[in-house]
């Protein structure tokens, strides 16, 4: 989930703002509370343009690119926001658990802004989310999300607002269940951070003449990626609906979102030489203890076991060592047999069907013009690419891009995040880049109007001749 990346730190130039030389601006240092249901907001660092790049650059270059081709233009202010789960009325969030995230803004640019929701990879450890990824450091924190954080700072210079949820059991709410790989819990933290930030930017921070547009474009690399998918979906159903948000376009990579099918086939094929085996036990606790679901693992002292190895204090390192040191060499051994049997002979099987309900690879389709671009690297080896194939196979053809990375590209799925990272930010460039503010969309311009001009010269003079004709005449 691109935690395996080492970025460059470097050393930036940034703009902080001080409450000694600005008092109209002091506020935002202090955690903004309008009653106890009220989204709050705290600006936890201010970067130029010039930084920003700076960063993503030297980070790209590191891993044998050329750098980052794409507009970064303005500065950014990124605020950690804090919010309730069940700020959109009707829909299934608890208005008792607080939720933390980010909101990255552009500096210097008002009115409606487009808005990018993006979803971080696995993260067991609570605070290692993205909305910590800026405290007392001047350049993010490694390991915090960076495939989502890193794109959002970009995205954010780009001009876009970049909203960066950390989820339900991470961050803030840490005690509470993790949806790992369950649609509607990305939904509900996602799409109230979204309406917590309108609410935010129109209240609080009004002076900044910027608002969020309704519709959003989604994107993230691996549990992200099913993340960004599942917010696609989910936006599309009764529930979600009213709020009336819009993802105008998905970005899923290296994403489960064949969940019940291929990906759970070869991954319990496979299981014996799985290099991540925490992701078995995450998937099983999620399902047990989010979505109920029972006669999971082989008996209860192992399901207390599992449930303690996520109480947000370990990180999934841990928790692999954990699966090695408590399970054995196969991860399988801590389901119930009826659970390995039901996969072996495709039978019917709660956890399973529950598996098979929430894969995102069909049942659904976008609508209204939207479409999906994924990416995916062909030799992952813990999310396979059947899984890009598959959506890609059940999906209308116009409603669907695939783009699969050879091994020349990338060999792994920790090492194919920033290639993919690399084909977000060029699509995104071009949706922001309007073709007739460039060099080439002026020329263009300019042409069209010179050879309508000539045209409508043309014309003028041959009807004045003939018109002096028939006077004549």
């Amino acid at each position: 989930s691109f935690s395996g990346i080492k970025m460059a730190t470097t050393t930036t130039t940034m703009r902080r703002y001080s409450c000694c030389c600005w008092p109209v601006l002091a506020v935002l240092f202090l955690m903004i509370t309008c009653g106890d249901s009220e989204p709050t907001a705290e600006l936890v660092q201010s970067y130029t343009y010039q930084s920003i790049s700076l960063m993503l650059s030297m980070a790209y270059i590191e891993y044998g690119k050329h750098g980052l081709v794409v507009s970064i233009q303005y500065g950014v202010d990124v605020f950690r926001i804090t919010y309730n789960a069940g700020m959109i009325e009707g829909t299934p969030g608890d208005a008792d658990v607080t939720l933390s995230g980010l909101l990255i803004v552009p500096q210097s640019k008002s009115g409606t802004l487009e808005t990018v929701t993006m979803l971080h990879g696995t993260i067991a450890k609570a605070v290692t989310v993205p909305s910590n990824a800026f405290t007392d450091t001047s350049t993010p924190k490694t390991g915090y999300g960076d495939y989502a954080v890193y794109g959002g700072l970009a995205l954010g210079s780009m001009g876009f607002a970049v909203i960066v949820p950390d989820g339900s059991g991470l961050g803030d709410s840490v005690g509470n269940p993790y949806p790992y790989v369950i649609p509607e819990g990305y939904a509900v933290s996602s799409f109230n951070l979204h309406f917590a930030a309108r609410q935010l930017l129109a209240t609080n921070f009004s002076s900044r003449g910027q608002s969020l547009s309704n519709n959003t474009y989604a994107a993230g690399y691996s549990e992200g990626g099913y993340g960004a998918l599942a917010l696609h979906q989910q936006s599309l159903n009764d529930t979600w609906k009213p709020y009336g948000v819009v993802v105008k376009a998905s970005f899923p990579a290296a994403g489960p979102y064949d969940l019940g099918y291929s990906q759970l086939q070869t991954s319990f094929d496979k299981a014996a030489n799985y290099t991540y085996p925490s992701f078995f036990a995450y998937v099983a606790n999620a399902y047990s203890n989010y979505e109920g679901i029972q006669n999971i693992f082989i008996d209860e002292e192992t399901e207390e076991m599992v449930k303690g190895w996520f109480s947000g204090s370990y990180s999934s390192t841990d928790i692999n060592g954990f699966v090695a040191d408590k399970i054995g060499n196969n991860p399988l051994d801590m389901f119930n047999d009826a659970v390995r049997e039901a996969v072996e002979n495709n039978e019917a099987n709660d956890f399973i069907d529950a598996l098979k309900s929430n894969s995102l690879s069909l049942g659904w389709a976008p609508q209204d013009g939207s479409k999906i671009h994924l990416c995916h690297g062909g030799l992952d080896e813990l999310v396979y690419s059947s899984n890009a194939y598959a959506v890609a196979t059940n999906m209308p053809a116009k409603t669907i891009s695939i783009r699969v990375l050879d091994s020349d590209q990338c060999d792994s799925h920790a090492t194919c995040a920033p290639d993919c990272l690399e084909e977000l930010l060029v699509a995104m460039n071009k949706i922001n880049t309007k073709w007739y503010m460039t060099p080439v969309g002026i020329a263009a311009i300019t042409f069209a109007a010179v050879a309508f001009v000539g045209v409508m010269g043309v014309f003028l003079v041959r009807r004045c001749r003939r018109s002096a004709y028939e006077m004549v005449a």
